[in-house]
């Protein structure tokens, strides 16, 4: 945990994409409790939750400076100092739903910035910090499942473009992996006829990296599935190089569900009996 001048943070160090985790975990749980009718402790979750959000916000943005976009920073450290450095954690925030639309398009202008995009996928630390290191674990390498829930967040703030380029370096790279994508790769910048530099002791496979072809393909479909409700939202948009996607056997109580997307719209190839199947406009989640 390093600030943006390279010094270590004194712990402990309260993270900020934890912070974002409990408010997401609380809003998540209010609406388990609320189906069956506990609606007192559910809206007590989210009183909580809205006090969290509030509280996050005020004490770890960090508004940009000489025309600069903002950003939220990295932790608190043991004397509530804010950590400065920027970082692909910010990101989580945005998938949790902190964030104020502002703010949101403020983090997704540093995401999108050649020190955090490294053509690959996102970098965890900016390529602009004095400890930037980009074959280090946590300080410059680029983790696919970072980069998956750092556009799932974009999409949700409708920021679709930021999210759709960073998918499309993804695959590029998912394609150089043979479609077996590592833990972490180098987040060295990205040059004509270049390729992605191996961490030398990535795991391979690994379960979170192994996870993010299936989170790309929920994410390209905007998927939504509410099972209570019997419904399933879709709000697909394509990366570039991509132009259709079919997905077959996505389980569902009572059958499977299979879509196709391409320049002519969305299909649905098969749908369990009674389940709806809607488009959904605006931003994804």
């Amino acid at each position: 945990m390093q600030f943006a001048d390279g010094r270590l943070a004194k712990p402990p160090i309260a993270v900020v994409e934890v912070q974002g985790y409990a408010y997401r975990a609380r809003r998540e749980l209010a609406a388990v409790l609320a189906h069956p009718g506990h609606r007192a402790e559910a809206n007590d979750l989210l009183a909580e939750a809205e006090a969290l959000r509030e509280l996050i916000r005020r004490r770890y943005w960090r508004p940009g400076a000489d025309g600069a976009p903002g950003s939220f920073a990295l932790a608190l450290d043991h004397d509530k100092h804010q950590v400065d450095s920027i970082t692909s954690n910010m990101a989580h925030l945005l998938w949790c739903g902190v964030p104020s639309q502002q703010e949101a398009e403020q983090v997704a202008a540093q995401l999108a910035s050649p020190a955090m995009a490294s053509g690959w996928g996102l970098r965890t630390f900016s390529a602009e910090m004095a400890g930037y290191n980009p074959i280090s674990y946590h300080v410059g390498s680029v983790w696919p499942h970072d980069t998956v829930i750092a556009c799932e967040g974009l999409r949700r703030y409708g920021l679709d473009d930021a999210a759709m380029r960073l998918i499309g370096d993804l695959l590029d790279a998912l394609s150089i992996f043979d479609d077996r994508l590592p833990e972490l790769f180098g987040g060295h910048h990205r040059e004509p006829s270049d390729f992605p530099v191996p961490y030398p002791t990535a795991c391979r496979p690994q379960a979170w990296a192994a996870g993010v072809a299936l989170a790309i393909v929920a994410l390209c479909l905007g998927l939504q599935p509410d099972v209570p409700a019997g419904t399933v939202s879709l709000n697909p948009v394509l990366p570039r190089g991509l132009h259709r996607i079919e997905v077959h056997g996505i389980p569902f109580p009572g059958g499977e569900l299979s879509v196709a997307h391409d320049g002519d719209g969305t299909k649905v190839i098969e749908a369990p009996p009674g389940l709806r199947v809607e488009a959904q406009a605006g931003p994804y989640g």
